[in-house]
Formats: C-alpha cells, sequence, structure tokens
C-alpha cells in the first residue's frame, strides 16, 4: 500500500512538472550540453592567449661534490661524487630542469650528506645568470664565478658539468656532449686559473 502512494505521487509530481512547464534535472542538463558557453561579444584588451604547457612536475637530482672520505687530500681535483637530492619546486620545461640543478648545486650540501665527506668547491659568491639547451651543448652562464687556483677550478667546473649532464640524461633523456661555463657571456676566462 505504501508503495503505491509513492509512486503515485511520483507520478502527480511529474505531471505537475510538465504541466507548469519546468524541466527535470536530466532536461536541464542536457539542455546545458547541447546549448554552447556565451562568449564575450568584445574581448578586452587584455585577453591572452593562453598556450598549453606540459604539467610541471618536481624530481629528484644527482648533484655532484667533492668527498674527504673518499679523496681526504682533495688531490684528484675532479673526482666528484653524487649525492640524491629531491627537489619538490615542479619544473616544466628542459631548460629549467637544467637551471634548477645548478641552483640545487649552488646551494651547497644537501644536510643529510654533510657528515658523509661531502664538500663543495664552488664559491658562495657564485650566482646564476641563465641556462640554455641548445642540441647537445648546454650553455651555463653565471653573473659572478670568482676565480681559484686550478685545482679548485677543476673541481668547480667537474661539478657543474656533472650536475648537468647526469640531469639530462635522467630527467630530459638527453645527452650533452659539451657545457659551455661562462661569466657574463664571456665563456673565454670563466673558471680560469
Amino acid at each position: 500500500m505504501e508503495y503505491r502512494v509513492v509512486k503515485t505521487a511520483s507520478a502527480l509530481a511529474a505531471v505537475l512538472l510538465v504541466v507548469s512547464g519546468c524541466q527535470t534535472i536530466g532536461q536541464r542538463l542536457e539542455a546545458r550540453r547541447q546549448t554552447p558557453p556565451a562568449t564575450p561579444a568584445v574581448m578586452s584588451e587584455q585577453s591572452a592567449v593562453v598556450a598549453e604547457q606540459p604539467p610541471a612536475t618536481p624530481h629528484t637530482y644527482k648533484l655532484f661534490f667533492s668527498n674527504t672520505q673518499r679523496d681526504p687530500t682533495l688531490t684528484n681535483c675532479g673526482a666528484t661524487y653524487w649525492v640524491s637530492a629531491a627537489d619538490s619546486q615542479a619544473v616544466s620545461n628542459d631548460d629549467d630542469v637544467i637551471r634548477r640543478a645548478v641552483e640545487l648545486l649552488l646551494s651547497g650540501v644537501p644536510a643529510r650528506w654533510h657528515d658523509s665527506g661531502y664538500t663543495t668547491s664552488l664559491p658562495v659568491e657564485a650566482t646564476l645568470n641563465s641556462v640554455r639547451l641548445d642540441g647537445d651543448v648546454a650553455y651555463i652562464d653565471f653573473a659572478a664565478l670568482p676565480a681559484a687556483g686550478s685545482c679548485r677550478v677543476i673541481a668547480i667546473r667537474s661539478q657543474i658539468e656533472n650536475t648537468v649532464v647526469y640531469a639530462a640524461r635522467e630527467l630530459l633523456n638527453r645527452n650533452i656532449a659539451q657545457v659551455v661555463i661562462s661569466v657574463n657571456g664571456d665563456a673565454q676566462t670563466a673558471l680560469q686559473p
């Protein structure tokens, strides 16, 4: 008996909706799907076309540093060893991936690796200017990269080159054959002892 009352009430409500000209939820949704979205008649001068970018993703980088446990006197100037550094900053293009790797390298040895003998040869004053990938060549330009002795220059170059090459290979699936390091666009005098 109760079932019949509910069924009759539902039928009565449907009849009232039709009679009154109201639409059911299903009819309203169907009407929305078939109606194109409203477009403004005049676009403002500030409107811009936004290109669809690939989603940005965080990465784990391999950063290269000297190590006093593996080379206690640091006489093997070009010997650098990697540490992993997870980074939550999302980057979306190849140049930015390499830029972020170099920025992380410049920030020094990650705290969790301090007690393992890792040390940097990069001076605190070193600041990154720009990064550009062109085919298999990476151009890394610094705004400041103070001069140093020959062994330290070799270590600095090794840190930068290895970090860039591994970031390109492992995160971008791209081989880098040469890393050109410059200071304010001058590659001839950069990292000279």
